[in-house]
């Protein structure tokens, strides 16, 4: 389906990258690790590195790889991330 498309049905695309990253869905962590807030690896530094325009897309992408962070502390540290 990948090599004759080129990528997923949009209708499936959810459900079939979650079935392939094996993702726990562990909703309860996730939102204990989204309330400890931004972490300190990330503070001010993501708007510089990533200019977005949508304000609400940077609050989620700080969101996302704070929880990261503080999830592993070796995420908040990775160069690359995000």
């Amino acid at each position: 389906l990948l090599k004759a498309h080129g990528q997923f049905p949009s209708k499936y695309r959810q459900l079939i990258w979650r079935f392939l990253l094996q993702l726990p869905e562990n909703h309860a962590e996730f939102t204990t690790l989204l309330g400890k807030g931004v972490h300190p690896a990330f503070e001010g530094t993501l708007a510089k590195r990533y200019p977005l325009r949508n304000s609400r897309l940077l609050r989620k992408l700080e969101l996302v790889v704070s929880a990261l962070a503080h999830w592993s502390p070796v995420c908040g540290e990775i160069e690359y991330l995000p």
